[in-house]
């Protein structure tokens, strides 16, 4: 599994904060996430360059944000031996993995922890509006990662990416996808 990364809006340090371990963050000041971001996640990738092979580099997905399709963060990439493609706007919810299989559990089981936490601010202030910490935020995003269940080679034969050429894996193809793309 990637590292998981946080993007916090706003200008700030992580020096008061308390990341779980094995977790990244950042501050984007207007939100969005800009060049030095996307870099800073390049980063946080393994170095394929020393551990694999040349015949070993991995794929890494994108969407066609601008952010992504620059020629520095495809150089980035690159160097670390992973070939940048980018998935075209208005699809990546059908064919994404992340969007497809790992967004909205991630969401759902953060949501459902975030909802106990406020549940159980109220109780101990009930005349105090109830608040998460950035470190209570972290934590809670923390456990949501590490709870999911996912298995990317079945997802990404799900969303039609790497099934089999002769049709023997068209079973496990999305309905709506197959629907879409016909038989």
């Amino acid at each position: 599994m990637p590292t998981p990364e946080i993007v916090f809006k706003g200008k700030g340090t992580c020096t008061y904060l308390a990341p779980p371990e094995g977790m990244y963050v950042q501050w984007a000041e207007k939100g969005s996430y800009r060049p030095e971001a996307m870099l800073g996640t390049i980063t946080l990738l393994k170095n394929r360059a020393n551990i694999f092979t040349y015949k070993d580099y991995a794929i890494y997905v994108l969407d066609d944000y601008s952010v992504h399709i620059t020629e520095e963060v495809r150089k980035a990439l690159l160097a670390r031996e992973y070939i940048l493609v980018c998935i075209g706007g208005g699809i990546t919810g059908d064919i994404q993995v992340n969007d497809t299989h790992v967004h909205h559990l991630l969401k759902k089981q953060y949501r459902d922890r975030e909802a106990q936490l406020m549940l159980d601010q109220l109780a101990e202030t009930p005349n105090k509006v109830p608040s998460p910490q950035h470190d209570d935020m972290m934590r809670m995003l923390a456990e949501s990662w590490t709870s999911l269940k996912i298995d990317p080679k079945l997802e990404l034969k799900n969303n039609f990416i790497t099934t089999a050429f002769d049709g023997s894996e068209d079973y496990i193809v999305s309905d709506k996808l197959y629907n879409i793309v016909g038989q």
